[in-house]
């Protein structure tokens, strides 16, 4: 999945994504778009990345959330911040 990422002209990987956890085996990858890199491009290129559990359990964008981050952020600490502002249905 980040090589499809990283194939989008202008899409930076600043948080590669790992193995899928939690109940719907969700990744979360942070990405910086400049130049001609938009989300719909970088949603295309997951949904068709060729990931070794495509066939049942193909990749897919469920949100994005846009904004400029502090270094520091981890993909952890973003969930739990979601979670404590009830914005996370468990």
């Amino acid at each position: 999945m980040a090589s499809a990422i990283q194939s989008v002209e202008g899409a930076k990987l600043l948080t590669a994504p790992k193995p899928g956890s939690g109940g719907n085996a969700e990744t979360i990858a942070v990405v910086e778009l400049s130049g001609k890199a938009t989300l719909s491009a970088v949603t295309a290129a997951v949904e068709n990345a060729k990931t070794p559990h495509r066939d049942h359990s193909p990749p897919g964008v469920d949100a994005v959330v846009a904004g400029k981050l502090k270094p520091s952020a981890t993909p952890e600490a973003i969930t739990e911040a979601l979670k404590k502002a009830n914005l996370v249905e468990e």
